[in-house]
């Protein structure tokens, strides 16, 4: 970079200009010396620029951006049609010309367009509506992303960031909130563990069928049990099937006794029992120990105890209807052979009055006194004992034709159920294949626009951790399973022959080496410090000891996913812990600073990204430089300055600055005679 042409006499550095040439250092040397570089520089620190009603397009705020001295830059849109005239805003205003201008200008002006932001607005990537999943919601969300991974590839950016946050769980119920080094630390609030709620999702239709609180019970009828844990049929054998169990019939002999309704679990029997059978209220921890035992049973078809909550319920439903059904059929039987034996009186009657020799006779056989109560109010009849039987037998005809339909609504009914419960998954299960799919389809995208435009940095996918309670994927142990499990699914889709993503000649090795590629992940460091408002203090615990405490874990989750090889993209950003803040580093009590570093220490190379425009745009950037010590270099001396030895530094100085601040700043009318512009 030769500056020569602008420096003269007047200029403060001249002489030490001079000096420097005359020591055989050319002046691109001395730009380009960094003695006592640190590992976070300028250049390493961008920012995140927004589309908006009150913003402008996107190239209006890169030119600020730039004049800001950001060397970095991500791009963040909005959803269509949410921006202002003449530009509605998203991904597809902007087109090739314009694409291509916010292209060349970073280029020009060495800097970096990292990342597209897709619009925040997206949540997850499974369809979730409120009222289920929808595939026409997951198909919008997914084409929402494919705008961005284009205008990606076409200014040349790297990353596309979406949020994720895939469906509600339970912070306290959490896979990652039972085991390890922060087993239970973590809960929404106080009652969680208690009254915790999960939901189940009829795989058909993706409409959400069940919530199961832990705090609900649920009535079971208590069956007759073998001492190795089997059911008892009706002739006193052993048997698996529940419905050849006998439930326990409760007689006087028992009224007194405790009888185990489930591993050691009593029930008093009393009085008002006898006569009925037994059930016993199940709760939450009876249907752990039941999934668990199943799952030693059964290992290739584990299931939750979510799973054993709604198999109970459905099975009592099952049984009402296959009971209702079974005493349709033992009605109709009754009612078939009384049918019979009317019909045969009938044939008999009209045989008898067809040979009848004494007609009177037969008359008067034929015809009886019935009718009135017993009472004697009404006065009696006299009718045909055919018609009479006649009229029985439409009547019964008639009841036949009930139970046809009642019994065969209840056996339908009891189907209907057990094929439903077959289709019933837990929420988790099923959002979570959605995610992996979802995901690895825009893998996949973002490897063909890297390979059909040519790009010379790939262009990747990187889902990034939204606030806690947005659910599945805000925690950075569900963000490392996210990210891992998209990537298993891309790898089948490119390498499974029936897949329509199939890339013949593929290998699984290098279709894993396209996943970990094309499907990363984006570390927001203030959306991380959100989980201290639920991170459990313990008894008597000072809060001081609790951010320490909260600390330790925050840096224990960036190893791990340093150590997952996911991170791809940071959004750098502070805050207090309790709610979403947009703080420059060092503004807030979150360990950012210690985090980034050990990331850049251990090899991150991505894109950083400050996004704590909380203090607004200027302290955005200058803030991050001065807390990192971030240096910079004039062209005068070979030695290195940092930000926060120059920010500010026209105070308590005995030498004039190098700039006019504030009120000493002329107006834009000013100008020098020469009417060289004033800088």
């Amino acid at each position: 970079m030769d500056t020569m042409d602008y420096i003269s006499p007047m200029d403060r550095d001249y002489f030490a200009e001079i000096d420097a040439l005359n020591s055989s250092i050319t002046p691109q040397a001395v730009y380009d010396s960094k003695p006592g570089e640190p590992l976070i520089r300028i250049s390493d620190l961008g920012q995140t620029i927004s589309e908006g009603p009150r913003l402008g397009n996107l190239l209006t705020q890169e030119v600020a951006a730039i004049r800001r001295g950001v060397r970095s830059i991500e791009l963040q849109t909005v959803p269509e049609g949410a921006g202002a005239p003449p530009n509605m805003g998203g991904a597809e205003s902007y087109g090739k010309e314009m694409r291509e201008d916010m292209r060349r200008l970073a280029e020009i002006n060495n800097v970096k367009i990292t990342s597209v932001h897709a619009p925040p607005q997206i949540g997850n990537l499974t369809g979730l509506t409120q009222g289920g999943f929808n595939d026409a919601e997951r198909e919008r969300e997914i084409t929402e992303i494919k705008k961005a991974i284009d205008l990606a590839a076409d200014v040349n950016a790297g990353a596309v960031v979406v949020h994720t946050g895939e469906f509600p769980r339970p912070i306290s119920e959490a896979e990652w909130n039972k085991r390890g080094k922060w087993k239970g630390a973590f809960a929404q609030y106080e009652e969680e563990p208690k009254k915790a709620a999960s939901y189940l999702v009829d795989t058909q239709t993706g409409q959400i069928v069940s919530g199961v609180a832990k705090n609900i019970k649920v009535y079971e009828p208590v069956y007759k049990m073998t001492k190795d844990g089997k059911y008892v049929d009706i002739n006193g054998n052993p048997t698996d099937d529940l419905e050849k169990a006998v439930p326990i019939l409760i007689t006087e002999k028992d009224v007194g006794k405790e009888i185990d309704v489930h591993n050691g679990h009593k029930m008093k029997i009393t009085p008002d029992m006898v006569g009925r059978f037994l059930v016993a209220p199940r709760d939450w921890n009876y249907f752990e120990k039941q999934a668990e035992m199943w799952n030693k049973a059964h290992p290739n078809q584990k299931k939750t105890p979510e799973e054993m909550f709604i198999k109970a319920r459905y099975e009592s439903q099952i049984n009402e209807s296959k009971g209702w059904a079974d005493y349709y059929k033992r009605e109709y039987t009754d009612l078939l052979d009384r049918r019979r034996k009317i019909k045969e009186q009938i044939e008999m009657l009209e045989d008898l009055k067809r040979r009848g020799k004494n007609k009177e006779m037969v008359d008067a056989f034929l015809h009886t006194m019935v009718g009135g109560d017993s009472a004697g109010i009404l006065p009696p009849e006299k009718v045909n004992k055919i018609e009479f039987l006649k009229k029985e037998l439409k009547h019964i005809d008639e009841s036949i034709k009930q139970i046809h339909e009642s019994s065969t609504a209840a056996e339908v009914r009891a189907a209907q159920l057990k094929e439903d419960l077959n289709h019933i998954a837990p929420m988790a299960k099923y959002a979570k294949e959605r995610s992996a799919e979802s995901y690895a389809e825009l893998g996949i995208y973002a490897y063909k626009q890297t390979v059909e435009k040519k790009k010379k940095k790939p262009v990747y996918i990187v889902p990034e951790h939204i606030f806690p309670n947005m659910g599945y994927g805000s925690h950075p142990e569900e963000l490392i399973e996210l990210v891992q499990n998209a990537r298993k699914k891309m790898v089948d889709m490119l390498t499974d022959k029936n897949s329509p993503y199939y890339q013949p000649g593929m290998d699984k090795r290098e279709a894993e080496e396209l996943a970990k590629r094309h499907i990363k992940a984006t570390l927001d460091t203030q959306h991380m410090g959100m989980w201290y408002r639920y991170f459990k203090p313990k008894p008597g615990e000072t809060e001081e000891h609790r951010k320490q405490r909260f600390k330790e874990w925050y840096l224990d989750m960036i190893k791990k996913m340093d150590k997952a090889e996911i991170i791809g993209n940071i959004h750098m950003v502070d805050g207090f812990g309790y709610g979403h803040t947009h703080l420059p580093v060092g503004q807030g009590m979150l360990p950012v600073k210690d985090a980034i570093l050990y990331l850049k220490k251990h090899g991150y190379k991505g894109p950083i990204n400050s996004e704590g425009y909380g203090e607004g745009p200027e302290r955005m950037i200058t803030v991050p430089w001065r807390e990192f010590g971030a240096n910079i270099y004039g062209i005068s001396t070979p030695s290195a300055r940092s930000w926060a030895s120059v920010q500010n530094s026209y105070f308590s100085q005995l030498q004039s600055p190098y700039f006019v601040f504030g009120s000493y700043a002329p107006s834009n009318d000013w100008t020098l005679w020469s009417q060289v512009p004033f800088e």
